[in-house]
This record gives C-alpha cells, sequence and structure tokens, in this order.
C-alpha cells in the first residue's frame, strides 16, 4: 500500500474550478485503479498549517552543518516524518 498526498490550493466552491473538478476525477480513477492505497487529501484554504519554523527551513542546512536530526526539535521531527511518510505527492493548484 502507497500513500498518496493530494494538495489543492484553490479557494472556489468545487463546482466554479475546473482544476478542482479534475482534481476530483483524477482521485476518483486513482481510487479505482489502486484502491488499497492511501489518499490523504490536504485542501490548503480549508486547513490550519503550523507556521514553517526556523527549524524546518533550515533541516538541510543543518545536515549540511553536520548537526544530526535528533539534535532537531520535535515538533521538527514531526514535520519530517509526515513529509517523509508520503511516497506519492500530487499537488494541484
Amino acid at each position: 500500500m502507497s500513500q498518496v498526498l493530494y494538495i489543492t490550493a484553490n479557494p472556489k466552491a468545487r463546482e466554479k474550478s475546473t482544476c478542482l473538478s479534475l482534481g476530483e476525477e483524477f482521485l476518483k480513477a486513482y481510487r479505482e485503479a489502486k484502491p488499497a492505497d492511501e489518499i490523504i487529501v490536504i485542501d490548503l484554504y480549508n486547513t490550519d498549517i503550523p507556521e514553517i519554523d526556523y527549524d524546518l527551513l533550515n533541516v538541510i542546512e543543518n545536515l549540511k552543518m553536520g548537526i544530526a536530526l535528533d539534535n532537531l526539535s520535535e515538533q521538527t521531527h514531526r514535520k519530517i516524518r509526515t513529509l517523509q511518510s508520503v511516497n506519492k505527492p500530487v499537488c494541484r493548484s
């Protein structure tokens, strides 16, 4: 089973948006083709998104400087785990 992350960022109602309508058709077809896969949908206009903090923005720089991941904050670790758990990201705006 794979996880698919589907992100939408469109403030229009689904009925008034070609992109959102096409996205829904994509999700319907994907579910039919791969019923065992889990689809995680994030609507950026209807989701509380935590502010991206300094640690998260600088994870790569920290790694380049030799700072081990275990030295990062627990909040940063949660965000990293969320991103790592998804193996098929799909973005549409």
